[in-house]
């Protein structure tokens, strides 16, 4: 953001920007990097000869949470759908957990602490419990996200296992 002088003028008596501490390196500075992590208004104050004027700013910040979790695989060997994986966007920094369970509540797989796809496509449900296929049937998942602001979320869902032989 930048407070501009007056056409004519040089420099500007004073410049105070708000809020305090902001940008406390540069105290009178006719412009400040900001990089606030949640919506934030701002202002400035200028001042030239007892001549003042005031502008006003907001910085709003986008809280996009890309995640997805496909509502179908089939894990088929065919090398297309044979992974259930949670997708996250840029902001997604890793995924804390990623639980699979079957209709009676028993758990089909379980991992922690991975990043999402497109980034790797390592971890991902195969559609197994202890080795062997399981029939087609839908199951529930759930997610715990970690995003690189430092904030989590919790996703849920269900998910259809499909044969294709």
């Amino acid at each position: 953001m930048t407070a501009f002088t007056t056409p004519g003028f040089s420099t500007l008596d004073t410049i105070i920007w708000s809020p305090p501490g902001i940008d406390s390196t540069c105290l009178g500075c006719p412009s400040i990097t900001v990089s606030p992590t949640q919506q934030t208004a701002y202002s400035v104050l200028v001042d030239l000869n007892s001549c003042r004027d005031e502008a006003f700013y907001t910085v709003f910040i986008s809280k996009e949470r890309p995640v997805y979790v496909p509502n179908a695989f089939s894990p088929n060997d065919d090398l297309t759908n044979d992974r259930l994986h949670v997708y996250g966007g840029d902001s997604v920094a890793e995924v804390k957990s990623f639980m699979v369970f079957n209709r009676w509540g028993e758990s089909v797989f379980e991992h922690h602490n991975f990043e999402p796809a497109p980034r790797d496509f390592t971890f991902g449900w195969d559609g197994k419990l202890r080795g062997e296929f399981l029939n087609p049937g839908v199951f529930v998942w759930f997610a715990e996200i970690l995003f690189t602001d430092g904030s989590t979320g919790i996703y849920k869902g269900d998910v259809t296992l499909i044969r294709n032989n």
